[in-house]
């Protein structure tokens, strides 16, 4: 349950742009080269950032999605990925027994059992 709807392209955010004045910063008159610093694109940092997961208004969770043909699908300019802690403060996970045992309890129990169903619902499908 981790794959999450992840903004993609970045705000403000070319590949080209950067790999062309990376370049042209590189090389100075008469090719030869220069130091420069260049911050590289760092893909952990960025799909670990909250802020870059679509949240719908209201919701503490970013929107769960999935690969399957039934699943849940992301909004246009995002993409889903595997990122992030998991729903619910992190005790919504099928992950190990232990975690998939405690949401059998919760659905057993009926305790905030609709959520649960539809979160799996939309990272998994029918």
């Amino acid at each position: 349950m981790r794959h999450k709807c992840l903004q993609w392209p970045p705000v403000n955010f070319t590949l080209e742009t950067n790999i062309t004045s990376y370049f042209n910063s590189t090389i100075g008159e008469n090719d030869t080269f220069v130091n420069v610093t260049v911050t590289p694109f760092d893909w952990k940092d960025y799909i670990e950032d909250e802020r870059n997961f679509y949240v719908l208004e209201g919701q503490n969770d970013a929107l769960l999605c999935g690969n399957g043909s039934d699943a849940g699908q992301c909004p246009e300019g995002y993409m889903c990925v595997k990122a992030g802690r998991n729903p619910n403060y992190g005790y919504t996970s099928f992950d190990t027994f232990s975690w998939a045992f405690l949401s059998l309890f919760r659905l057993m129990t009926q305790d905030y059992w609709e959520n649960l169903y539809q979160l799996t619902l939309r990272a998994a499908g029918k």
